[in-house]
């Protein structure tokens, strides 16, 4: 009888997912997530061959340019933690920044972006429409580039919703700079307590791409072995569901501040900011 009374909800689940698989294919609606694989290059494999690729083309843009002003509510401990950082004279490097969204965004809420050096880091698509779009609103303190060997100049690091697009993860990334940053801000990163993952992603803007789930206590200690203390972790409300694999559920998404300033006082509240998923 037990087994039984499970049946109708095992029933319900694949049927669910199921119809999402079909839906997934209609390149239109909020992120689906489809498949489970081990690698960056399996995932690309894995890909609808209809349909953009990742964010280097105009549909990108054009998503971009229509919520460059647009304040994340789940982004306020990062406001938080660059007043706190920031003192006169660090450049701050927006690693996947877009157009270079979260420097008008936050402007309102913290006036020292205005004298700030802001570097955003991204594809070459994007780039080149934030350096025309910053020119046009006469920002002078904002630039871009596509080198992140560039982030060796600059004293605080962010990166905002990006690093799960990426091949490799952070750690690697900023193991062969010349100078490390003194602090790492991360947010809206999906991490979980299970097993790494990649999967593909139907995005906002009519494409497909990889997209990575991190293991988080791996996360924070590969940042410990580039000498990054962990001083704060927050949680933001939105989820990660791949269909037909509830095992690989991530019921929400993380931010770090990490810093190699010693003596840096540990945070104990978090913040917890709430999204749809």
């Amino acid at each position: 009888m037990g087994l039984l009374k499970n049946i109708p909800g095992w029933l319900y689940g694949n049927v669910r997912d199921f119809v999402n698989e079909r839906r997934f294919r209609q390149l239109d609606g909020n992120p689906m997530y489809s498949g489970i694989y081990p690698t960056y290059e399996a995932a690309t494999l894995g890909m609808p061959k209809h349909g953009g690729t990742g964010f280097d083309d105009a549909a990108a843009v054009d998503f971009f340019l229509h919520h460059h002003e647009d304040l994340n509510q789940f982004d306020y401990p990062v406001l938080f933690w660059l007043e706190k950082t920031y003192r006169p004279g660090d450049a701050i490097f927006d690693f996947g920044g877009g157009l270079g969204q979260c420097r008008y965004a936050y402007r309102p809420y913290l006036p020292l972006i205005e004298e700030a050096p802001w570097t955003v880091c991204d594809v070459p698509s994007l780039v080149e429409k934030g350096r025309e779009l910053a020119r046009q609103r006469g920002a002078a303190q904002l630039h871009f580039t596509t080198d992140l060997k560039n982030a060796a100049e600059t004293s605080i690091f962010l990166t905002n919703g990006a690093l799960q697009y990426l091949h490799a993860d952070l750690p690697e990334l900023l193991r062969p700079l010349d100078r490390l940053p003194e602090h790492v801000i991360v947010n809206r990163i999906p991490v979980y307590t299970g097993e790494a993952y990649y999967t593909v992603q139907r995005t906002r803007h009519r494409s497909y791409t990889p997209y990575r789930i991190v293991n988080r206590d791996q996360f924070v200690a590969a940042m410990a072995d580039l000498g990054y203390q962990l001083v704060d972790s927050w949680e933001v409300q939105r989820s990660v569901y791949v269909n037909f694999h509830p095992e690989r559920y991530v019921p929400s998404y993380g931010g770090f501040y990490f810093s190699r300033t010693a003596g840096t006082p540990l945070v104990t509240e978090r913040a917890t900011m709430k999204v749809r998923a």
